[in-house]
């Protein structure tokens, strides 16, 4: 039960910092913020028993260091998922449920470098839905709470810009 405390008091802090990257503009930045909040929740994950987590966002540390240093193209993609994907069909402890890390990372990783608000938007929402799942079966609450408010703001998002109430454009200024 210490760990499962342990672990959700980990998962908070990761969350935390996933909550304040909407107010990073900077990419850079951005993917580096994101970095550190990766290597917390693979700890977190790690103290829960997620292996196919912390894998997933291990190798998503890597694939942000690579696109912070060239340009991240379909290749890399491709190399990311097939890493990721390997890594956890291995290391896999959840059976079907554990490759829900990797659905979602490689939903994130496909979809990088597209402009399009829509399809980003909707690639969160299935990510996160993905994620959801998975926490709420290794028991972290937390994160658990964190993804589905990141789908309900996505969802929204989604919306506005459907009903032409909001357009990439305007989400810069």
């Amino acid at each position: 039960m210490n760990h499962i405390i342990l672990g959700n008091i980990i998962a908070l802090v990761g969350s935390l910092i996933m909550a304040s990257l909407g107010l990073i503009k900077d990419e850079k930045k951005l993917l580096t913020v994101q970095n550190i909040q990766f290597a917390v929740f693979t700890v977190g994950n790690l103290v829960l028993g997620g292996i196919t987590g912390a894998i997933a966002n291990f190798v998503s540390m890597l694939r942000n260091i690579l696109c912070i240093k060239i340009n991240f193209g379909l290749g890399w993609k491709l190399f990311f998922i097939a890493l990721q994907s390997v890594l956890s069909l291995v290391f896999n402890n959840a059976g079907l449920l554990g490759l829900l890390p990797v659905f979602a990372a490689c939903i994130f990783t496909l979809c990088m470098g597209f402009s399009n608000e829509l399809l980003l938007k909707s690639a969160i929402v299935l990510g996160q839905l993905a994620w959801a799942v998975y926490d709420f079966n290794i028991m972290n609450y937390t994160t658990l709470v964190f993804d589905i408010l990141a789908v309900c703001s996505s969802m929204y998002a989604i919306i506005m810009i459907l009903t032409g109430h909001r357009t990439a454009k305007q989400e810069k200024a």
